[in-house]
């Protein structure tokens, strides 16, 4: 119980330097990153979001919050879907073009085939 008070105090003690002083209590390390990466990194944040490197975290996060946790099985599946209907539009488009080589008469005569 007395521990627990403790952590608390020593926490708002720690919200309080850190108003004072200006820094936002959430900060992220990230090490290991390879140079190249760091590099492109920190050349979008600075175009998109002005060097604020949290904002460009946070849009990353979106991104994969939005894309991964939803799978892409529904993007497959409607990529699927659409290959099989371009493949009948191109079966149909070559029997019509077939059909058009044949010129037939009235009376069912074949004019000419190529």
């Amino acid at each position: 119980m007395n521990d627990e008070k403790k952590e608390e105090t020593a926490e708002d003690i720690k919200k309080d330097i850190y108003a004072r002083m200006g820094i936002n209590s959430r900060v992220l390390h990230i090490g290991r990153v390879p140079l190249s990466t760091f590099t492109d990194f920190t050349a979008w944040a600075k175009e998109e979001f002005c060097d604020d490197y949290g904002m460009g975290f946070r849009h990353l996060w979106d991104c994969y919050m939005g894309l991964i946790p939803t799978g892409i099985e529904h993007i497959e599946a409607k990529l699927d879907a659409l290959e099989i209907e371009v493949n009948a539009l191109k079966a149909l488009l070559a029997s019509k073009k077939e059909e058009e080589k044949v010129i037939r008469m009235a009376d069912g005569k074949v004019l000419r085939r190529d």
